[in-house]
């Protein structure tokens, strides 16, 4: 999904389009569960930081 809606980001004929492009990327994203992955990947993040933190 995102090669092709980057394509139509890039392609775009104005700097309005390609914003507009982008914006419709995010929503797709969204609307895909990006915020599933984005808590999932701050939760391993921090889990990482921790042992981290705690085994130095």
């Amino acid at each position: 999904m995102v090669k092709n809606e980057k394509v139509k980001i890039y392609l775009a004929k104005s700097e309005e389009q390609a914003l507009a492009n982008y914006n419709n990327m995010i929503i797709n994203a969204e609307n895909m569960g990006l915020q599933k992955l984005v808590d999932w990947a701050t939760t391993v993040s921090e889990e990482e930081e921790f042992v981290r933190v705690n085994i130095t």
